[in-house]
């Protein structure tokens, strides 16, 4: 009778330990809400990332990407959607690749980062001496990941484009 006894008694403390530990736990981390300042914030934060990454051209004085203008973001509910402005990119033989917007949906995080969803245009025009010189078309796209502010990088990423056409 004592050993059983004990065996309550044992676990009538494990289940008040744990009802103290769990009500000095902190709370997790909530994202940080969705609104105009958040938007602002991210298309300057998506200015500054792709003003870094532009490389420059090759001696000519010419950016190797040409961008038709700076992000736009809007609050939607829960997430951010972002229109990346239409790029294009320069190879040094002159040939143009015209890429189009990219669209971005961005769902913040407690910890800064953001899960994003990438949406890529349809169709790229490669462009050679002015004339279009092929034309890839992109079939079903599946691109999303943890985006960080912080280190300018996808920290994780699972991206699939299937059913390519030229």
């Amino acid at each position: 009778m004592g050993s059983r006894l004990a065996r309550i008694a044992t676990a009538a403390a494990a289940a008040a330990w744990l009802a103290a530990a769990t009500a000095n736990a902190q709370a997790p981390a909530a994202a940080p809400p969705v609104d105009a300042a958040g938007a602002a914030a991210l298309a300057k934060s998506l200015a500054d990332t792709l003003a870094t990454f532009i490389p420059a051209g090759k001696g000519d004085g010419k950016p190797a990407q040409m961008f038709s203008g700076p992000p736009v973001v809007m609050p939607a509910g829960d997430h951010y959607v972002a229109a990346l402005p239409s790029v294009s990119a320069r190879g040094d033989d002159g040939t143009r690749v015209d890429i189009g917007s990219i669209w971005l949906t961005l769902r913040p995080q407690a910890d800064g980062g953001f899960f994003t969803t990438v949406k890529l245009p349809g169709s790229l025009t490669f462009m050679k001496e002015g004339d279009p010189a092929a034309v890839v078309t992109l079939g079903e796209q599946k691109i999303e990941g943890l985006w960080s502010p912080k280190f300018l990088t996808f920290l994780t990423i699972d991206a699939s484009i299937a059913d390519l056409q030229v």
